[in-house]
């Protein structure tokens, strides 16, 4: 290569040299003490921002120029973010800042001292976009706990996308019972028509609530209640009034005898009135009617043993004898060797059996004796099983007390079978013979 070539070359290869050092320079200067000193200051760096070049290109020079932007996006939003988060927007129902493009309103793309770059933490990322559930949360008695801690809003719902209404994280009763696992009994045959229909925010509100639990509407705390014309807000937003209302019905309520209606008997009064919850589980029941299998009396949670008929039912509480209502016979209802071949059936009675029944004066009891009738003494037990229909209740595994009441004179009566529940090992249920 001759002097006149070096010559001629000279300037391109000085123009290289600037052009790709300028390059080197703009992508090593991007953050200085000068320009962007702040950008990548936190406690979580965007991976990606450590090549300028990911995300941004240059379309003038030079850098910077008043009032002009010399350096755009690669692509546009969201499309930029879904190229290497593709999973945040392949749900059915998507967030709509995110289908707008609008990342950045939760997220830095830079740097964050707040986890997953968001803008601030926890609930305060979502609540200036949401201000009717800020003002819910703030002016609440009662605000939903999960709103309380880290993750806030994202304990339920996806920030992104979602398959759910509401983007939640899964349908509505499986996010709640994520947390809530025992509010429903694992026994639960029955579920209230909220709990069915998954729809737990047609009894409590899940962001914040005037009232305890997060209900919708007020619910008296205790188990007895004055009843007046605006008691239980909460159950006569779904239920009818009526069915405590008139004491005589025949369309109200099922629960009657004849026409007398039993839930007026129980709720409408105006001192002791008993409380829905006196005898409702309200999520859940392995009984008919949500009825409970036992209530709250003193100390003692009173079994109730509730047995529904075709056109009636009736339970045994606690030591009192067994009550029963017939809509269509009131005077006819089932006796009370009837209401237990009922519940055995229900509980699925096996094996069969002969016993006697004996008076026990100083226990003041009537058992049943299966096998050979042997006499015992108070506070004792024969060697085979015996199960107790009133009085107190004997504390052995093999005892469990029915509390129903037998006429006198003792009588040898057919037993046609038992039914043995619980851990415990009780027997609980007998079938008399007619």
């Amino acid at each position: 290569m001759n002097f006149r070539t070096c010559v001629a070359l000279a300037p391109l290869v000085i123009s290289g040299c600037v052009l790709t050092c300028h390059a080197v320079f703009a992508e090593e200067s991007c953050v200085s003490e000068k320009c962007h000193a702040t950008l990548l200051k936190g406690a979580t760096v965007h991976a990606v921002a450590e090549s300028c070049s990911a995300c941004h290109e240059s379309v003038d020079t030079p850098h910077p120029q008043k009032g002009k932007k010399t350096f755009k996006l690669t692509q546009g939003l969201p499309d930029l973010c879904t190229t290497c988060h593709p999973a945040i927007v392949d749900k059915g129902h998507v967030h709509f800042p995110v289908a707008q493009g609008m990342c950045t309103a939760c997220h830095n793309p830079h740097a964050s001292n707040e986890p997953k770059l968001l803008t601030a933490a926890g609930q305060h990322v979502c609540l200036p976009c949401h201000p009717q559930i800020a003002d819910k949360i703030n002016d609440s008695r009662v605000a939903h706990p999960a709103l309380m801690t880290e993750q806030a809003c994202i304990a339920c719902h996806s920030p992104h996308s979602s398959n759910y209404e509401d983007l939640l994280l899964k349908p509505v009763k499986d996010t709640c019972v994520t947390c809530h696992d025992s509010v429903i009994p694992n026994n639960a045959t029955v579920l209230h028509g909220p709990n069915n229909d998954g729809k737990c925010t047609r009894c409590h509100d899940p962001h914040g609530s005037q009232y305890d639990t997060l209900l919708v509407n007020q619910f008296p705390s205790g188990n007895y209640v004055p009843y007046t014309e605006t008691a239980y807000p909460l159950c006569f937003g779904c239920h009818q009034r009526d069915m405590v209302d008139y004491a005589e019905t025949s369309y109200a309520t099922n629960f009657r005898d004849g026409e007398r209606n039993l839930h007026y008997v129980h709720v409408h009064k105006s001192e002791r009135g008993r409380s829905c919850k006196l005898c409702h589980s309200f999520h859940g029941s392995p009984n008919p009617e949500l009825i409970a299998d036992t209530v709250p009396f003193g100390n003692w949670n009173l079994p109730l043993r509730f047995v529904k008929t075709d056109t009636g039912g009736g339970c045994s509480p606690g030591c009192h004898k067994p009550q029963h209502y017939d809509r269509k016979s009131p005077a006819e209802g089932p006796t009370w060797r009837q209401l237990l071949l009922l519940r055995s059936d229900q509980e699925g009675v096996v094996g069969s059996f002969d016993a006697t029944i004996q008076h026990l004066p100083s226990a003041r009891n009537w058992c049943l004796h299966f096998g050979k009738a042997t006499p015992i003494q108070a506070g004792s037990g024969p060697a085979s099983p015996v199960l107790c229909l009133s009085g107190w209740l004997h504390r052995r595994p093999n005892f469990y007390n029915l509390k129903g009441r037998l006429p006198l004179p003792a009588l040898p009566i057919g037993v046609t079978g038992v039914n043995r529940i619980g851990t415990s090992g009780f027997m609980t249920w007998v079938v008399p013979g007619d």
